[in-house]
């Protein structure tokens, strides 16, 4: 296992290499870039010095400062071994109450406790899981974030974190100092439409967050969610990126969970989804330099896949999957809002591979195809289907009824 400083950082290129039977899986430790390499011949034989050649294929600019490490998964029957990432929600509190928000509302739950954890994050590291993230609720608010934070770096996994950044000025200090991989920020377009979906002041409290992190060398992302509120908003999200050094994710609005009343006034439909995406298109010639993701990405010459993988299969079967507080594993945060239909057991009590490896829902979910999609002559090279997890809970139909490629 290599450790670099956050200075070494900066210049150095580290890659976990995970042996799958198609061949390989490359991570790249400080950008996140994965590859799926399609090849015969045996990398842990090779040299350093052959091995960075080969890396070099689809890694550019890889110098003397070439670090790898090769991770192994446990022995089984499908196509990735094990997951690329995990997410994972450590506390059911929040200091919003979005009026978009699909998270379920259950005082009662029964939290995984920090060695619960810990013992989770261990098992997803020895089976060769690359990343770590720690998404919504609010995960600064549990009383264990730090040490969680702590524990996961210590394993040199790829930490991520996910926040509206609705906190004090000690509460982003504190964070920076955890020195995370990568921070993703909730920001709804403009403040008048921010402070409207997320409440007072929490426009102001995000951005703060923001210009914070851009005096560091910490990875930032903008995730924003594009609902009929925010769709004249899409410019001054990405110059606010622009300002502060930021990507920017736009991630359609699904009417799930609780809150009826703004799914009714503020979901968008393939209209808005084309309109959106002309839109995010435009703007990537204005700012070349950003990294702007979107759904349905088949406009430009050149798309920048949301979920990219050499897979035809929904991209929690195979890529990740979403652990909430009580330990319960869903393939994806979207599918528990239909209660326990997609419910695949609880890791804490069983484990997390027996779970993975066996369970009859997630093994019935990765037999999900997009039957529209494979008419498509953009399906695979452009656009790898949109959402099925956020089309089953939005409309109850794995092809996802925001794509616009038959209006176009």
């Amino acid at each position: 296992m290599v450790f670099l400083s956050a200075s070494e950082r900066r210049h150095a290129m580290y890659v976990r290499i995970r042996k799958e039977r198609f061949g390989y899986v490359f991570f790249e430790r400080f950008t996140r870039n994965v590859h799926f390499v399609e090849t015969k011949e045996n990398l842990e034989q090779l040299g350093r010095e052959q091995l960075r050649k080969f890396v070099s294929r689809y890694y550019s600019g890889i110098g003397n400062a070439f670090h790898y490490e090769f991770v192994q998964s446990p022995e089984n029957q499908f196509e990735l071994g094990s997951p690329i990432g995990m997410y994972m929600e450590i506390t059911r509190r929040c200091a919003l109450d979005c009026r978009h928000c699909y998270k379920p509302d259950d005082p009662n739950a029964q939290l995984l406790t920090l060695e619960g954890w810990k013992r989770l994050i261990k098992e997803l590291y020895d089976i060769g899981v690359f990343e770590i993230r720690l998404c919504g609720n609010e995960p600064l608010i549990s009383p264990y974030f730090r040490q969680i934070c702590e524990f996961i770096s210590g394993l040199n996994l790829f930490l991520g974190i996910n926040t509206c950044g609705f906190f004090g000025e000690q509460t982003r200090e504190d964070l920076i100092a955890l020195h995370p991989d990568f921070v993703a920020i909730s920001i709804d377009g403009n403040e008048e439409s921010h402070n409207q979906i997320r409440g007072p002041d929490s426009y102001q409290r995000a951005v703060m967050l923001l210009k914070k992190l851009s005096k560091t060398n910490i990875r930032r992302r903008i995730n924003s969610v594009v609902s009929t509120l925010t769709l004249s908003t899409t410019e001054h999200t990405v110059k606010l990126a622009d300002e502060f050094g930021a990507d920017v994710s736009f991630i359609p609005f699904r009417p799930i969970g609780r809150h009826a009343d703004f799914s009714a006034k503020c979901s968008i439909g393939r209209d808005q989804m084309w309109q959106s995406v002309q839109e995010v298109t435009r703007l990537r010639q204005q700012y070349p330099h950003l990294l702007l993701l979107t759904y349905f990405d088949v406009l430009g010459e050149h798309a920048t896949y949301h979920h990219s993988m050499n897979f035809n299969s929904p991209c929690p079967a195979r890529k990740n999957g979403f652990i909430g507080y009580s330990g319960d594993f869903y393939p994806c945060d979207f599918l528990r809002s239909l209660g326990r239909i997609y419910y695949c057991g609880n890791v804490a009590e069983h484990g997390f591979w027996p779970i993975w490896t066996s369970s009859p829902v997630l093994n019935g979910f990765r037999c999900l195809k997009h039957d529209k999609c494979k008419r498509c002559s953009h399906y695979m090279k452009k656009c790898y289907g949109g959402c099925i997890s956020g089309s089953i809970a939005s409309t109850g139909c794995p092809d996802d009824q925001l794509c616009f490629i038959d209006i176009q």
